[in-house]
């Protein structure tokens, strides 16, 4: 992925010419929640390839027939009850998902974890396809599974590392925000939520109805955002009912094929106050 190496190039040059180290550190730190939330929109995407484990089974989901690929990965099932080995709290919803069944709805998909031959847990997404006979009684379900237990353990190391990103960000006694390349808000630590509200989710043509000073400086943010990648700005802001000076920093993120959006900080004073 290049955006992170395009953002360690763009805080590499403002940390040797406009900032001290330790603000370069907070930005980088904060650019991996943004690249984070990409790349779990990236897992979204829909996988190339067609299932390759396929079971018959009776409707009582007794398996009678499982082909090759299901049998080295999971064992021969065949005579098994293949809704024995799910967990306790699943099987019920499987039932009634079988239960509503019809030659008019004759699939249901389901996502859950099973023990593979080896005895270690995989996960597989499931369609599932009622046969019925002339009568409309169901006879059998062919089950198609794909093995995504790579995707589900790359799903759960993103959110361990979100969850201690974010303990961190929330940690920071200063304002931490980012918005996508639509300028809708998504990230906002602990300091960012207290000062301004809970924004996450708006457009910044909301986020105006709320602070109607921002639209004054916004122009001017984003002209040193297209021109120079970066901006700076200073002035005087009410926040939680007192008057503070505050600073603040945003940089364009982005990669070699579309934007990323915007990371930014914003620092308050109060005994940087004038008169």
């Amino acid at each position: 992925m290049s955006a992170s190496w395009d953002l360690v190039n763009l805080l590499t040059l403002l940390n040797w010419n406009t900032l001290p180290g330790w603000l370069w550190l907070l930005l980088w730190g904060s650019s991996l929640a943004v690249v984070m939330y990409w790349q779990k929109r990236w897992l979204q995407r829909d996988q190339v390839g067609f299932p390759d484990v396929i079971m018959l089974a009776r409707a009582d989901t007794t398996v009678v027939e499982c082909n090759e690929a299901c049998q080295k990965i999971l064992g021969d099932w065949r005579g098994r009850r293949w809704i024995d080995v799910l967990p306790a709290e699943e099987q019920e919803q499987v039932r009634q998902k079988i239960a509503q069944l019809t030659p008019q709805q004759p699939t249901f998909t389901r996502v859950g974890r099973v023990s593979d031959a080896s005895g270690q847990t995989r996960w597989f997404e499931w369609i599932n396809q009622g046969i019925f006979d002339w009568q409309g009684r169901l006879q059998f379900i062919r089950g198609v599974g794909r093995d995504i237990t790579e995707k589900k353990q790359l799903e759960e190391n993103l959110r361990l590392r979100e969850a201690q990103l974010r303990t961190l960000l929330d940690a920071l006694p200063l304002a931490v925000w980012a918005r996508d390349p639509q300028g809708v808000l998504i990230l906002q630590n602990a300091t960012d939520r207290a000062w301004f509200g809970d924004l996450l989710g708006t457009s910044l043509e909301e986020v105006a109805q709320q602070h109607p000073h921002w639209p004054e400086y916004t122009p001017q943010v984003l002209a040193d955002l297209e021109r120079q990648g970066f901006s700076q700005l200073e002035g005087k802001e009410v926040i939680q009912g007192q008057e503070r000076y505050t600073y603040r920093l945003a940089v364009k993120l982005q990669d070699q094929s579309k934007g990323l959006g915007l990371l930014g900080i914003v620092l308050g004073r109060v005994d940087l106050m004038l008169g």
